[in-house]
């Protein structure tokens, strides 16, 4: 880490950036974003100083894509929704931002492990609206069946003669 504190360094890191427009190169976002801008090492060579590299084999990124690309937070995009479980009250909390749930949405990406998340961050990592939709149609069901059970047509019979169905309802 020492050699990040040279003025070789200094030097080296402010031409890549500038050779990127002073803007990240994954997201667009610059200092007049509130990014802050770092150099990042498209791969390494044993013993080379970080500043002795061609420009071609680094590139600008703010800091949050960065800390993704290390692999340090989760990548922003890519991830694959699998299925949900049911957990029957809110006892699961979301791997991805700590919200208690009741339904656990899985999602996995190449470059990660795999994630138990909420409604929410479900569709924002898999870009898409797959669980919002999921759980709006069970809401809908869920209303549809109390309305049906609820409705003033069912009544209740005196005595069923249907040996096998006692006290069965009729509408």
């Amino acid at each position: 880490m020492q050699g990040y504190r040279t003025s070789d360094w200094k030097a080296f890191r402010q031409q890549v950036i500038a050779l990127h427009d002073h803007v990240c190169v994954r997201c667009g976002r610059g200092p007049a974003d509130g990014a802050v801008l770092q150099v990042h090492h498209k791969h390494y060579v044993a013993g080379r100083k970080p500043w002795q590299y061609p420009y071609e084999a680094c590139e600008a990124l703010c800091k949050g894509c960065h800390a993704e690309e290390h692999g340090k937070i989760p990548p922003k995009h890519g991830w694959e929704f699998h299925g949900f479980s049911d957990l029957g009250d809110l006892s699961g909390e979301c791997d991805l931002c700590g919200t208690a749930y009741r339904y656990a949405f899985m999602v996995s990406h190449p470059d990660w492990k795999a994630m138990e998340v909420g409604e929410v961050c479900c569709d924002h990592l898999t870009s898409t609206d797959d669980a919002t939709v999921f759980m709006e149609e069970r809401r809908r069901r869920a209303e549809k069946k109390k309305r049906f059970v609820k409705s003033s047509r069912w009544q209740v019979c005196k005595r069923s003669t249907n040996p096998i169905l006692p006290g069965l309802f009729t509408p």
